[in-house]
């Protein structure tokens, strides 16, 4: 079985595809139904396994339901080693080293890898300058969550309520 992208409009015309993407323009779509015709027929004795199939097959659990149930007022804060994963302070205002692993790495990455987490581990909180700032252990100072935010995240709203996406 194929999955395909079927366009039906018989003005519609598409330029430029690339060969081999599973796209049917207008001209194709009779061809490909002969196609199909040459398939042998589904056959009651085939329905009545996929139906048996169907019955016995186990329910799939939502990976979100095997986590542990955790609140953001629990979890310690700080800024993470992207090496190992430790708490890190930083250096000065560009640098990290990792008392654990010893690697330095950019404060920068280090704020934005914050962010993705908080909005992972968090989806029903908006990421707001003071969310992150805490978040992170308030290792920095909130101007340059700010400026992070504000250079790699669309802004919502202005001034106290602004929150990113």
């Amino acid at each position: 079985m194929k999955a395909a992208v079927v366009f039906i409009n018989s003005h519609f015309t598409l330029f430029n595809v690339a060969v081999g993407k599973p796209l049917l323009l207008p001209t194709q779509i009779h061809h490909h139904i002969q196609t199909m015709d040459q398939f042998p027929p589904i056959t009651d004795s085939l329905r009545v396994v996929v139906q048996e199939l169907l019955r016995n097959k186990a329910k799939a659990e939502p990976f979100r339901k095997n986590i542990p149930l955790y609140r953001f007022e629990e979890l310690k804060k700080g800024i993470r080693c992207r090496a190992c994963g430790d708490i890190v302070v930083p250096l000065n205002t560009k640098f990290y080293r990792c008392s654990n692993c010893s690697s330095t790495g950019n404060v920068t990455q280090a704020i934005l890898d914050a962010a993705r987490e908080f909005q992972l581990l968090f989806p029903n909180m908006k990421l707001t300058v003071s969310s992150l700032y805490e978040w992170c252990g308030k290792s920095c100072a909130k101007q340059r969550f700010s400026n992070v935010l504000t250079a790699n995240f669309i802004a919502q709203g202005k001034y106290r309520g602004t929150y990113y996406l």
